[in-house]
């Protein structure tokens, strides 16, 4: 790794020479077999950091990278329709096993390993030789190859762009970024992978329909029905009808447009009139900014930015622009009126129902957070450009990756608009609701049409494919710039804490409105707290804690769980272990401190989960908890040991040995509670006292 100690001065230094370093570096490594000596790749992914660093721009950066390689495939290519008489197995570079395959590879999957072949390492700099080798035609060569190159270098410069540390790039993925990517990446993949398997139930039920369908028909009752009401049974007859669009699609898109609209209603007045809704919102919330990582709000910035009204404006020009040289002009009203309505119905929206944003928001914004605009848009808008294409698509495995990629953007617009604090939970989901009905609505004008298109279905365009590909490219750096020229205003919520001054710490429950119990994700009440603390500062509590034999637990990121895996797999101690997130006063623990049993081991633990709260007293901030000893079963499956009270004096004696305690006092903070478990929480029972203790 020492290349890379020398690499990182260097792109500092050259300045505008930079770009001719990375231009060399994508060339060579795009070079018939030169390039399997060139770690190319992590070099790319290097420069695409030193980007976001300020060094060198993204956007030209992305076209010397592609200029680059582009010129190290055509050199390949020019190199193989010489012939394969240079290769031979005793050669130290030139080897005929490598030769041979790329060869494998390229027959297999034709045309088309010009292109995938680039994102395969071993097979990168191989595959444009062999297509010169096997007499490729040229035209068809570069225009996978092109395409190849713009998508290869845009995402791994922005790979490095947005998780990069030039020494520690594995490290960028071991953060709390790491982990939300992991778990969304796996979603997607399940939802990819339904996709792919969902054909034969499609056809299933086509041939179910049809069946049942028939079968009605042929019945005595339906021919009485249809001798003595004619017309009403032509309209039934011709509502059931898979040949038209005015037949079963338009049937079953306003039976789902009614229905969709009642949930959008529905949901209204869910997130404007019910508390319980209120709250579930705010500890999502809570739990998205406890997962918040600067890196990763930098890579959904650039995803929410798919649906910013600019970015959606220049998609629909471009679509608009490619729709008529392939000659399908009857789109194109319909796309407009679908974006035109999805921006004009959630501007309505925020109008008759303001909502304010969520206090976590990282950009400063004051309109109202429902519906959340971006998922409107996501939805309606790319919903509608996933229609276009599968309608046009006649292989099922492309219309399932349409499908998908369709779904990932608008999912990952929505997520995005979490993530951020941009909205809470249900204004996403109003927005995906009313999404869908413009998206519906504008499907069905342009079903309509396209069966009112008197004229003869005209070919496209001779040169469609290629200005098709230059809009595309068009399109994509107006994005990339825009995104890296977009700087919206940061939330001015105050950096510190706010603080309310009390004389009793006790005193903040006496009103009622502080809850004395700990919470489930969605708002039902669990243990109630069992200590009220008041310390000077956190710094002041840990140590404290630390002092008593109890330490501090780990935030939980994608390094922290694998090493919990790696811990119970080999049974090994990990005293730091990260703990499962806790809700009190709809807000997500703000720390955690953990104790090992006799036993020493990764599977039980004495669990002090802290909320840390706005009241100050005349000694320091007062923060409160909850304590138990939890078993895990799996990672961060477990169960808890029900007596409650015997973790709460434990506690207390670890504090109290340790001389932390100045002033301690046992009361009765609410009723005896004595809980059944359900699935997702083991019964408990307690004689509701709790501790309010000063530390020193």
């Amino acid at each position: 790794m020492n290349y890379l100690n020398f690499l990182i001065p260097t792109l500092e230094s050259t300045g505008g020479l930079g770009y001719w370093l990375v231009f060399l570096i994508a060339f060579f490594e795009s070079f018939a077999f030169v390039g399997t000596l060139i770690p190319g790749s992590i070099l790319i992914y290097l420069a695409g950091f030193m980007s976001s660093r300020g060094y060198l721009n993204i956007v030209t950066l992305i076209w010397f990278t592609a200029a680059g390689a582009a010129l190290g495939d055509g050199l390949s290519y020019l190199l193989g329709t010489k012939g394969k008489r240079f290769f031979h197995n005793e050669n130290k570079f030139l080897k005929l096993s490598h030769l041979e395959k790329g060869e494998q590879f390229f027959h297999k999957h034709g045309p088309k390993s010009v292109f995938f072949g680039r994102f395969i390492g071993p097979l990168r700099p191989i595959i444009p030789f062999i297509a010169g080798l096997s007499k490729m035609d040229k035209r068809i060569f570069f225009l996978w190859n092109i395409s190849s190159v713009l998508l290869w270098s845009v995402l791994h410069l922005l790979v490095g762009y947005f998780f990069g540390s030039a020494i520690n790039i594995i490290e960028a993925w071991t953060t709390r970024a790491g982990l939300i990517i992991v778990s969304f990446g796996t979603a997607l993949a399940i939802i990819w992978l339904l996709l792919k398997k969902s054909r034969p139930a499609f056809a299933f039920l086509k041939l179910s329909f049809v069946s049942v369908r028939e079968r009605v028909r042929s019945s005595s009752l339906a021919k009485n029905f249809a001798s003595k009401y004619p017309v009403q049974a032509r309209f039934f007859s011709s509502r059931f009808n898979m040949e038209k669009f005015s037949g079963m699609p338009l049937s079953f898109i306003s039976i789902s447009f009614i229905y969709v609209l009642f949930l959008f209603f529905g949901s209204v007045q869910s997130a404007l009139s019910s508390s319980a809704i209120a709250l579930s919102d705010k500890r999502i919330a809570d739990l998205m900014f406890s997962f918040r990582d600067l890196e990763l709000v930098g890579f959904f910035t650039w995803v929410i930015l798919l649906a910013k009204w600019q970015v959606i404006a220049v998609f629909a020009i471009t679509a608009t622009l490619i729709m008529r040289l392939w000659r399908k002009e009857f789109y194109i009203p319909a796309l407009w009126a679908t974006a035109a309505a999805a921006e004009l119905f959630s501007y309505l929206g925020r109008l008759a129902f303001y909502r304010p944003r969520p206090e976590s928001s990282f950009y400063f914004k004051t309109t109202s957070s429902f519906p959340s605009s971006h998922s409107v848009m996501a939805t309606a808008f790319y919903g509608f450009i996933v229609y276009v294409l599968v309608r046009n698509s006649k292989n099922w495995g492309r219309k399932t990756n349409i499908i998908f990629s369709g779904m990932a953007i608008i999912l990952g617009i929505g997520f995005g608009a979490l993530y951020l604090g941009e909205s809470f939970l249900s204004d996403v989901w109003g927005g995906y609701l009313l999404g869908i009905l413009c998206l519906m609505t504008g499907i069905s004008l342009a079903e309509f049409l396209k069966t009112r298109e008197k004229m003869q279905i005209a070919s496209p365009d001779a040169n469609a494919k290629t200005l098709s590909i230059i809009l595309a490219v068009f399109y994509f750096v107006f994005y990339a710039n825009f995104s890296e020229r977009y700087h919206p205003a940061l939330s001015v919520a105050a950096s510190n804490q706010s603080s309310v001054r009390i004389a009793d710490a006790v005193g903040i429950f006496e009103s009622g409105k502080i809850p004395q119990l700990t919470e489930k994700l969605f708002g039902d009440k669990t243990q109630p707290l069992s200590f009220i603390i008041v310390a000077k500062n956190d710094d002041s509590l840990i140590s404290s804690m630390k002092q008593s034999g109890w330490l501090l637990a780990d935030r939980t990121d994608i390094g922290t769980v694998l090493k919990l895996v790696k811990a119970e797999f080999f049974n090994q101690n990990y005293e730091e272990a990260p703990m499962t997130p806790s809700f009190w006063n709809a807000g997500v623990n703000y720390m955690g401190f953990e104790k090992p049993t006799a036993a020493m081991d990764i599977y039980s633990r004495h669990h002090l989960r802290i909320w840390k709260t706005d009241f100050v007293t005349a000694g320091g901030r007062v923060y409160v908890g909850t304590v138990r000893l939890d078993t895990v079963k799996w990672i961060f499956m477990h169960k808890s040991n029900p007596d409650a009270d015997a973790e709460r004096e434990l506690l207390f004696s670890d504090l109290n040995a340790a001389g932390e305690i100045t002033e301690s006092k046992k009361l009765q903070f609410t009723e005896p509670i004595a809980a059944s478990g359900d699935l997702s929480e083991t019964p408990f029972f307690t004689d509701g006292k709790a501790y309010e203790i000063i530390l020193k």
